[in-house]
């Protein structure tokens, strides 16, 4: 996972990390509810092997095994906490088809195409790896989990009811600051919790772009960069006729198809900001002018 994607969820609230990664594990709890910790498993094989004190009497050699103590797992500080991540290499992915329900439980669409085609192409870049695996379902690592809601989550305006009273609390500052940033707060904490938000890059939306349109948008593009980009939108969609390109849009679908006949390693999350950083659809999709905007302002005509 690149940096970017790390910063884009490091850039959330906690309340939201936390959510992100309860949906995580959660999920895959309920796909293999009789799935025991190591943690656990291990604390039951101490209760049952070590039971004699500190010295293993009937090994012949009078060795101490300092390691099967009964309170070693607690004086050492070798186990991690039981927490969400205690669950081995196993959680560290989630399967296809357990996607959907775990969107579900974040409040977002579980059955948006492009959202889902985003997590297919980040299963696929696994090939089929890992100790998560499970055969043709595919499967989403934790860190790819994470990227994808972090970006879904800077365009989506509420995250639902929180299940603990402090994440209600932060989830109340985080959508007042969003809509009046402006606005003079008497309360102390809301004011401390403001600062935060404030200093958080903010990814580049439509209203942005539109307003900054005349920095690097010409008025209106000459003869010669109309047709250079019109020529370059076609080879997205070469079945299509000349005429009826002009309604023809760009979907992350024909951006994993062209990337994959060209040999080029485009992470699936990335291609969904790209797309949305100039696109003026609801659907999230690129149309000829917005195509146009973004060759335009990638230097290309």
């Amino acid at each position: 996972m690149d940096t970017e994607s790390n910063d884009d969820y490091s850039r959330l609230p906690s309340h939201l990390q936390r959510r992100i990664d309860r949906a995580f594990f959660s999920t895959i709890r309920k796909q293999k509810p009789n799935r025991r910790s190591p943690r656990k498993k291990r604390k039951l094989d101490s209760d049952t092997n070590a039971g004699g004190g500190f010295i293993i009497e009937d090994t012949g050699g009078g060795f101490i095994v300092e390691d099967d103590a009964p309170n070693s797992a607690e004086s050492g500080g070798f186990i991690a906490f039981s927490d969400e991540k205690d669950s081995g290499s196993e959680s560290a992915h989630i399967s296809l088809a357990a996607i959907p329900s775990a969107l579900e439980s974040l409040n977002l669409p579980p059955d948006d195409a492009q959202i889902l085609s985003v997590f297919r192409k980040a299963a696929s870049d696994w090939d089929g790896e890992g100790e998560g695996s499970e055969g043709d379902m595919g499967v989403v690592s934790l860190d790819d989990w994470r990227a994808v809601c972090a970006v879904l989550f800077e365009n989506h305006s509420g995250s639902g009811p929180e299940e603990e009273e402090d994440d209600e609390q932060d989830s109340d500052a985080y959508v007042s600051e969003e809509q009046d940033i402006e606005e003079d707060q008497d309360s102390d904490e809301y004011m401390e919790d403001s600062a935060v938000i404030r200093r958080r890059p903010r990814r580049t939306n439509n209203a942005e772009l539109d307003s900054d349109e005349e920095t690097f948008i010409p008025k209106s593009l000459t003869p010669r960069q109309r047709q250079t980009c019109l020529e370059t939108f076609a080879l997205f969609f070469d079945t299509v006729p000349q005429e009826e390109l002009p309604k023809q849009k760009i979907m992350i679908a024909d951006l994993q198809r062209v990337t994959k006949l060209l040999n080029e390693k485009i992470k699936a999350e990335d291609m969904l900001a790209m797309i949305e950083a100039f696109s003026t659809s609801p659907d999230k999709s690129m149309s000829l002018s917005d195509f146009e905007k973004m060759m335009i302002a990638a230097g290309l005509v």
